[in-house]
């Protein structure tokens, strides 16, 4: 589960909406990669989906889900 991620990686899953520019500070802009803290306590690079208005908040390489 994601504890705490750069400020862009939770507008893709929460809203299903780019972050704003000023956000991609580690990637191209609308290039989705970010610097994610897990539960676990691993932190990684991380790829995350964006899919144009709709809401994603789990994959296999992550989850904002607490239920997941």
């Amino acid at each position: 589960m994601v504890t705490i991620g750069e400020a862009g990686c939770f507008f893709p899953p929460w809203n299903g909406a780019r972050g704003p520019a000023e956000e991609y500070r580690h990637s191209k802009y609308l290039d989705h990669p970010w610097n994610i803290t897990f539960a676990d306590r691993h932190a990684a690079f991380t790829r995350i989906l964006l899919t144009n208005g709709v809401q994603l908040m789990f994959t296999a390489n992550y989850t904002f889900d607490p239920t997941k």
